[in-house]
């Protein structure tokens, strides 16, 4: 494949099993690109490299290394800038942490099936020359991060050991012991994106530690939590590298399972949620934290300066890169997320500029709206109606989350993806998030949470919600910007309930 005037001949040299690719190609004074494509179908495993040797004589060129998925419509790339090469062989490992997603609707998803490996010569300017390269011994080689760990503990329960960490069976200390650790050794220094922890029955209360080091004998805190809560637990260690991990408890007789996550696991926030929202039920997260698209419409008037999104499952954005309003209901002990129901998104009168989406059950129906106002505010308002005539009785959370309606893969600036959220503070019937933005509730809300990441799932924790106690003022902070907000509302609903924010 060619750009422009440039050539492109393919050749092989050597003789096998060391045989080479020999490019030779010509710029002809212009710009451009030759690529040299090999299809190449395999299953990719989280950690992985590409190695390969070069020698030639080049002018002044870019070298792209591309490695396509099985339909070729995502690409994921390691760029050269200036390539130096001489008609000596030079060796090139590119680790997968240095390949980055490039273009393709998977934006930021993690390469698991290989379509095709390409070689891009780019001209570096509008003057481009002639030349060869060579290339060979490419290979893909796998870097399992746990294949080879050895585990330790300061205590285990027979069948349980140390060992037993990496397993379905898991580790369990010894209900004795007063500061339960276990250290996992993986040989070399590996760079790796975090922990999943799954626990026993809950992660221990006054929460955990995770240190690394790459010698044993000097160590660096990497996460630290004196509240947690849930029966997993997702750690992102972004970019970390290290031989030994160590998780130290600070409860007794809390048994856990743990795996290794490789660089892809948490190379950005969004990669880092995405990767969590797959281990969580469907509805737990939004939709495009799974990777679908979810349609969306801009909320507001020409003179206002309130501009708000709101999509088709009822999330709102409330103002430009701002944090998502998300409602879950519970009844009758279940929760309902817009997994549950039939969601229909409309117009006020079929045709005014004014959009709503309608959740519809075959017992009950909430209409989730959204208004910019002539004070230019935004607000969101939540109709409960029952359908079949009875009385309902039904508790509303609206929660705010570190999340955005647009997706990254129409990330433009700041907006698209993940929001982060360090600070929650509750006070007086307002809710301030940060210092650059508030959801005041017009309906009183019946009590307020906030959550912090290390506590598990949000779906789980509303479930552990107890009764109404009375919205008491309340700060929350979470270092790592995945703090949550929830408000309560109480429905009875006969012939309809309110509830609404701004």
């Amino acid at each position: 494949m060619v750009a422009g005037q440039a050539e492109l001949r393919l050749s092989s040299v050597g003789a096998q099993p060391n045989a080479a690719l020999r490019l030779d190609f010509d710029f002809h004074g212009g710009g451009g690109f030759v690529v040299a494509r090999r299809p190449l179908q395999r299953r990719m495993t989280e950690a992985y490299a590409v190695r390969f040797r070069l020698r030639g004589d080049v002018p002044r060129v870019a070298l792209e290394l591309k490695l396509a998925d099985e339909r070729g419509g995502n690409v994921w790339r390691y760029v050269i800038p200036a390539l130096r090469v001489s008609r000596r062989w030079r060796r090139y490992t590119i680790p997968n942490h240095a390949i980055g997603f490039a273009w393709g609707p998977a934006h930021g998803a993690t390469l698991t099936a290989l379509g095709a490996l390409e070689f891009a010569i780019v001209a570096a300017d509008g003057s481009g020359g002639a030349g060869w390269l060579e290339i060979g011994e490419l290979a893909i080689v796998d870097d399992d991060v746990d294949g080879d760990t050895v585990a330790a503990a300061s205590s285990g329960l027979p069948g349980r050991d140390a060992a037993q960490a990496l397993t379905s069976t898991g580790w369990q200390p010894r209900a004795a012991d007063p500061a339960p650790w276990l250290q996992l050794d993986v040989q070399r220094v590996r760079r790796f994106g975090g922990i999943v922890i799954d626990w026993d029955a809950a992660a221990p209360a006054r929460g955990f530690c995770i240190r690394t080091s790459t010698t044993g004998k000097r160590w660096t805190t990497r996460y630290q939590t004196t509240q947690a809560g849930g029966a997993r637990s997702a750690v992102a260690l972004p970019a970390a590298k290290f031989r030994y991990l160590r998780l130290e408890l600070r409860d007794a007789g809390v048994g856990a399972r743990v795996q290794l996550k490789g660089f892809a696991f948490s190379q950005s926030p969004e990669a880092f949620w995405q990767h969590v929202a797959a281990m969580a039920p469907r509805g737990a997260f939004p939709r495009w934290l799974l990777r679908e698209q979810c349609l969306w419409t801009p909320v507001g008037t020409p003179r206002s300066g309130a501009q708000a999104l709101i999509d088709a499952d009822g999330r709102v954005e409330f103002a430009p890169g701002s944090a998502m309003i998300e409602p879950m209901l519970q009844i009758d002990d279940r929760l309902y997320t817009w997994a549950d129901v039939e969601a229909q998104p409309a117009l006020r009168a079929g045709w005014m500029p004014q959009p709503s989406v309608r959740w519809q059950t075959p017992a009950w129906a909430l209409e989730i709206a959204a208004e910019a106002t002539a004070s230019d505010r935004l607000r969101v308002r939540y109709r409960l109606t029952p359908r079949g005539g009875a009385p309902l009785a039904a508790r509303l959370f609206v929660l705010i989350r570190p999340f955005q309606v647009s997706p990254p893969w129409q990330q433009h600036g700041a907006l698209g993806g993940v929001r982060p959220i360090r600070r929650l503070a509750w006070h007086h019937g307002v809710l301030q998030m940060d210092d650059s933005g508030y959801v005041r509730p017009l309906t009183r809300a019946a009590r307020f949470a906030g959550l912090r990441a290390a506590e598990g799932s949000v779906a789980a924790a509303l479930a552990r919600l107890p009764e109404s106690q009375g919205a008491s003022d309340q700060d929350v902070s979470d270092a790592d910007g995945f703090a949550t907000g929830v408000l309560v509302f109480e429905m009875n609903a006969a012939a309809g309930s309110d509830a609404a924010v701004v």
